[in-house]
């Protein structure tokens, strides 16, 4: 019999007291940016809670919701102190969206890295040359009088290689003073909360490396950065002895192994992006796991005792925990490895979900903009899918191989039973029973692996189509095929940290199997990315999409839950407890799929014809990008460039087509041939199914050998794309329910026109209206 789900929930919050806690601060950080309110409100709230909590009525009948009440809060206040409370010395006052030229001052806390140059199809002419960057806490900026202090970490680009300096020196630096700005287009990458998740409070860019000047020191305050010593003494052990021509593999091992993915190759993060194994190159629950099984290997061998052994692993993650990056995923799971420890030392309960919820508390109260970042999210999300998502995929997996086998349950259970018996005190039956066992066996293996697998991919599915735009049908398969070789290869790296560490000739000797293994893998996700279907582009699901699905999966995870049994066998004999698959009725798994599906449905219909116009001009800095929906749901694109050094393409227009879920561009006019009104049309032809390119007469006589122009032409005529001379003849047309005029350059407009006179201008009328699009027509 079914026990009832209130019980069970009640048992869940004795096990785990700090689950009420951690989803009140995680709601109330998530509703002040909503809400608003201010600090008054939430003390008084939070009185008025504590102060029914002490009723025992109140107590016994809802405590867990006053305690997530209550909890909420406080992470409002978190939140309105991290976002929302200007301090008076931040230096974000002092920034401007347009630059301020300031001279600040301050403390170096991150080391130089190199800013590579923007690597698009028409990089060579944005005479761009490589660049730095470092974080700097500021100190004092210069006044008309005298220094002002502020405080406030800054990220500072300069356009020359600044790689000298180290964490630690104080240096003073005169460019110009950035306010984070939110982004001006609609579905961009949201670059302003993800520097205040780090917790940048301003960007400064300075033109020349003279203006980083050190400031000589105060001996009493400098800094001695021995984390930064060791994790450079680390990874030069790990890396440093690699082959030359090896960058793609020295990049991966560095942050598979140890986690530093500032250094990673950026082909390498978007084809493990594509394959669905992007969770891979983060150092997370995994990695620490093998350290802690490494560690404890090792006493085992020694026959240490099991105090020794536990503070052995304690100590290895925490060591661990210093040498990585600072990264949610890392700290994440060594919090919950440290909670481990102590309470195997304590002799406590150790339940996950409390050390989960543990976790989420500490690296909240530390940062609570970390709630919204991806990989917070991700882990989270992964660990959870996998512990409570699991054991509901293989009770699905094992009774689609009842019905696909055509037994009833009561013969699948014998046959279960049969090969558990099988080798029973080391002497089986027979022959048969002996291979009964194996594949019973290893049917058991694969259905877990694929569970594993399938539940980490589908906790995180929303999460990655809400910042790709994407999701990846075959991440789950993928990713088990990946599995054995980044096993392998994250041992192979780790048993080379340690014997680099112990003498250089022993890197030397395993460095080339190392780097085979490293580059067989890259290979491998390579093939694995460039699969039909491994990647299919989606819009960014809306919050009444998500919460269905996964309240599908949370379903799913409680019916599985309420229907455990141990199957009545004593503690001395029972096996690990699994679904009680005869006490899940087959059609319950249908039901919350048929209503995901519909809403989901609902969602994707794309009503194209909306009898309207719709035009938008896209923020696109020194260039041009309109975007017009016409009534019949066709779209047109006129020009798509910018002169920014990157592309704009990727960056602003492929995003915002997403956002409004164009997934065709119909018709694509460059109005003349400057770079900036065409940098982006090979990007945007490659994401975006698209149709024809239209340029005018003049176009190609405009377009020199070895010009910008010239090159679109070869691009597109190299990838097959269709492109099209606007005829002379032809100045009025009907397309998509709007008409357009074509105003110039007419059959007359013949002679030494400059690229700017000879742009296409357009007149678009619909219901009564028109507007004019004129390129950078003068004249």
């Amino acid at each position: 019999m079914i026990e009832p789900t209130v019980p069970r929930l009640m048992s869940l919050m004795r096990i785990a007291p700090l689950l009420p806690v951690a989803l009140g601060v995680i709601l109330g950080i998530a509703l002040d940016g909503w809400l608003r309110s201010g600090p008054i409100v939430y003390v008084v709230t939070f009185v008025a809670l504590i102060t029914a909590m002490l009723a025992r009525t109140a107590r016994d009948a809802i405590g867990p919701t006053l305690v997530v009440l209550a909890a909420g809060c406080v992470g409002g206040m978190l939140h309105l102190s991290a976002a929302r409370t200007a301090r008076p010395s931040g230096i974000e006052r002092f920034a401007a969206v347009t630059g301020n030229i300031a001279r600040v001052r301050g403390v170096v806390v991150e080391a130089p890295r190199m800013k590579h140059p923007p690597d698009y199809a028409f990089s060579r002419w944005s005479y761009r040359s490589a660049g730095s960057a470092f974080l700097l806490d500021a100190e004092a900026i210069e006044g008309t009088r005298r220094d002002i202090p502020v405080d406030g970490r800054i990220r500072v680009s300069v356009r020359e290689v600044v790689l000298d300096l180290r964490v630690g020196e104080r240096v003073e630096v005169f460019g110009r003073l950035y306010r984070v700005q939110s982004p001006a287009n609609p579905g961009a990458f949201d670059w302003a909360s993800y520097l205040r998740r780090q917790g940048i409070e301003a960007t400064f860019v300075c033109d020349q490396r003279e203006n980083v000047r050190r400031v000589d020191p105060d001996p009493s305050v400098e800094r001695h950065d021995w984390l930064s010593w060791l994790r450079g003494h680390v990874r030069g052990w790990l890396v440093d002895d690699m082959a030359a021509g090896a960058d793609e593999e020295a990049s991966l091992l560095e942050a598979m192994v140890i986690g530093h993915r500032s250094r990673l190759d950026k082909r390498l993060n978007e084809v493990f992006i594509a394959a669905g194994c992007i969770h891979f190159l983060a150092v997370s629950g995994v990695h620490v796991a093998i350290v802690m099984i490494f560690v404890r290997l090792v006493f085992g061998i020694l026959r240490a005792g099991r105090v020794a052994s536990t503070v052995g692993m304690l100590a290895a993650v925490v060591l661990y925990a210093l040498i990585a990056e600072p990264r949610p995923p890392i700290l994440r799971a060594s919090i919950i490895a440290t909670l481990y420890c102590v309470a195997q030392l304590l002799g406590r309960s150790r339940s996950l979900i409390n050390w989960l919820s543990a976790a989420a508390l500490i690296l909240m109260a530390i940062h609570p903009l970390t709630l919204y970042d991806l990989g917070f999210q991700l882990s989270f999300a992964a660990v959870l899918g996998v512990t409570y998502l699991t054991p509901a995929l293989k009770a699905i997996m094992s009774e689609l191989w009842r019905r696909l086998r055509g037994l009833s349950r009561g013969e699948a259970e014998i046959l279960e039973e049969l090969g558990y018996r099988a080798l029973e005190k080391g002497k089986p039956s027979s022959w048969w029973s002996v291979l009964l066992h194996f594949l019973v066996g290893i049917r058991r293996g694969v259905f877990t692996l694929l569970a594993v697998s399938a539940a980490a991919w589908l906790a995180g599915v929303p999460i990655v189509a809400a910042n790709f735009y994407r999701i990846h049908p075959l991440g789950a398969i993928n990713s088990l095929l990946v599995f054995p070789f980044v096993m392998v290869l994250m041992g192979l790296g780790f048993v080379k940290l340690i014997a680099t560490a112990v003498s250089p000739w022993f890197g030397i000797v395993l460095a080339p199997c190392v780097t085979a293994i490293d580059s067989l893998l890259i290979r491998f996700v390579d093939f694995l990315s460039g699969l039909p279907g491994a990647t299919v582009v989606c819009p960014p699901p809306p919050w009444w999409v998500v919460l269905p699905y996964y309240g599908m999966l949370l379903s799913m995870v409680a019916i599985t839950w309420t229907g455990t049994t141990n199957h009545g066998r004593s503690r001395t004999e029972e096996r690990p407890a699994e679904p009680a698959r005869q006490r899940i009725p087959w059609t319950v798994y249908a039901i919350f799929p048929a209503l995901f599906l519909a809403v989901c449905s609902a969602w994707l219909y794309e009503g194209r014809a909306s009898n309207r116009l719709t035009m938008t001009v896209l923020a696109v800095g020194a260039g041009s990008a309109t975007v017009i929906e016409l009534p019949d749901g066709s779209t047109v694109l006129y020009d798509a460039g910018s002169s920014s050094p990157f592309d704009v393409g990727l960056g602003v227009i492929v995003p915002f087509l997403r956002h409004r879920r164009i997934s065709r561009i119909d018709r694509l006019y460059v109005s003349h041939p400057n770079l900036d009104h065409f940098s982006s049309v090979p990007s945007i032809v490659a994401e975006i199914d698209s149709g024809p390119v239209f340029v005018n007469q003049h176009f190609d006589r405009l377009s020199s050998p070895r010009s910008p122009s010239r090159h679109l032409l070869e691009l597109l005529h190299e990838a097959d794309h269709p492109v099209e001379t606007l005829s002379v003849n032809q100045t009025e047309w009907e397309f998509g329910g709007a008409t357009f005029e074509m105003l110039w350059p007419g059959e007359f407009a013949e002679g030494a026109l400059s690229p700017n006179n000879s742009s296409t201008v357009f007149r678009i009328s619909y219901a009564g209206y028109s507007i004019l699009l004129t390129g950078d027509v003068e004249d």
